[in-house]
């Protein structure tokens, strides 16, 4: 192709991807931050829908404290107005739960928050109202941001989050979201019970149209990029070294507009829903494997990691979902290249002829020479986090890798010692 067409070509490319983002109200610092948005409200879409079902105010509070753990990895404090909007009332039932606070006289940041309609923060300083220290020594924080719960327009008191020098914008994103979530249901279950289903269907309308407008102009950049590729597999169909690289990365643009589209699977309002099983098909687990360590191979060599794969002898068929094999194989080997930044080396292994509880199946173990999982990451280290680098390595790639592997009926175990590495085995049961 003509160097000077193409980069024409990229501009326009370019050009049309930033209208698209625009269009879709996405505009951020970092080209990927779309992705991460469309992620962030498609998880307070999923918890809000769980929220929906809460019958009355404390069982949402403890049940919206279960998700900010998951999202924050601490749970913060709510503070709602009482019936005579008088006086702040600490939910939830530990200390904090007695503290009162008068919305007009209090010197407490939480009271002016509330009594200016004004999101604010609290920071260790010599003048801190007592309640307010009261709090950060609660929340284990020296810093906390104050946000206002609203219902429409009304005021229903505040949410209290920790804060510390690491949060990034999307953390921001995501607290101001959770909190809307909150004091929405919060509002419709202090309306009454009548309300309750009218506000969970138009919620529901409301999102699931958001969401789909979101994946719809995704999937165009997605489009234009597979297009291309087309383009470039006829311009060189003379160059068959070409063609694998080719193939394989069309292959996983096809895989990104599919995991875009599900974000639109939203379950029935009626009763949760198991998830529909994974489509099966016979698949060679040693191609698969190939496949990740040449996409992965040149990321993880500017890293200095080597990455290399033990086969198991000729085809090693089993009936599963490739697209989910590849997915968790993916997400294991890009956590193991994060927690190597000096290096290393990561290999990943194929067996056939492997049972387990009575089932026949294969296995794939993902082995990385890094730094090893400490305990504390251990305990938890398939819970949903919205962020964690380095030796942790853990966080919603493990989170998904684990809910994949348990679609396919298999299972995933997790071998680790410091100072000598992480190994992944996942067993997939032949599902014919």
């Amino acid at each position: 192709i003509d160097e000077a067409r193409f980069n024409t070509l990229m501009q326009q490319a370019e050009a049309r991807a930033i209208a698209l983002i625009d269009a879709a109200g996405l505009t951020f610092d970092r080209a990927d931050a779309w992705f991460e948005t469309l992620w962030i409200q498609a998880q307070l879409a999923a918890f809000s829908m769980v929220m929906g079902r809460e019958s009355n105010i404390a069982g949402l509070d403890r049940l919206g404290r279960q998700i900010a753990r998951s999202l924050f990895a601490h749970e913060p404090r709510v503070f709602l107005i009482d019936s005579a909007g008088a006086v702040l009332e600490g939910a939830g039932d530990d200390d904090l739960s007695a503290l009162k606070l008068a919305v007009t006289t209090s010197p407490s940041r939480v009271a002016a928050a509330v009594r200016d309609g004004v999101d604010g923060s609290i920071e260790e300083a010599k003048d801190l109202a007592v309640a307010d220290r009261q709090i950060l020594r609660r929340l284990a924080a020296e810093s906390a941001a104050v946000t206002v719960l609203r219902d429409d327009e009304q005021i229903l008191g505040a949410i209290v989050f920790r804060t510390g020098d690491d949060d990034s914008a999307q953390t921001g994103t995501l607290m101001a979201g959770f909190a809307a979530e909150l004091g929405h249901w919060m509002g419709v279950l202090r309306r009454g019970a009548a309300s309750l289903r009218e506000g969970l269907e138009t919620y529901r309308a409301q999102h699931e149209k958001r969401l789909r407008e979101i994946v719809h102009e995704a999937n165009n950049p997605l489009s234009i990029v597979h297009n291309y590729l087309h383009i470039l597999e006829l311009r060189l169909k003379d160059h068959p070294e070409t063609h694998e690289p080719l193939r394989l990365v069309a292959a996983e643009v096809r895989r990104a507009a599919a995991i875009v589209r599900r974000v639109t699977e939203f379950p029935a309002l009626e009763a949760p829903k198991p998830a529909g099983e994974p489509r099966r098909e016979q698949v060679d687990l040693n191609k698969i494997v190939s496949n990740v360590v040449e996409l992965i191979g040149a990321n993880a060599a500017k890293s200095g990691v080597e990455v290399s794969a033990t086969l198991d002898d000729g085809p090693l068929l089993v009936t599963s979902n490739a697209d989910h094999i590849t997915q968790v194989l993916t997400n294991l080997a890009r956590n193991a290249v994060e927690a190597m930044p000096d290096g290393g080396s990561l290999e990943i292994q194929t067996y056939r002829g492997l049972y387990r509880a009575g089932r026949a199946g294969v296995e794939v173990v993902v082995r990385d020479d890094g730094p090893g999982l400490p305990d504390a990451v251990l305990a938890r280290i398939y819970d949903p986090k919205t962020t964690a680098k380095g030796a942790g390595h853990a966080g919603l790639g493990l989170h998904i890798s684990a809910r994949l592997v348990t679609e396919l009926g298999g299972a995933i175990d997790v071998r680790t010692a410091p100072g000598k590495g992480t190994a992944f085995a996942i067993f997939l049961p032949d599902l014919s």
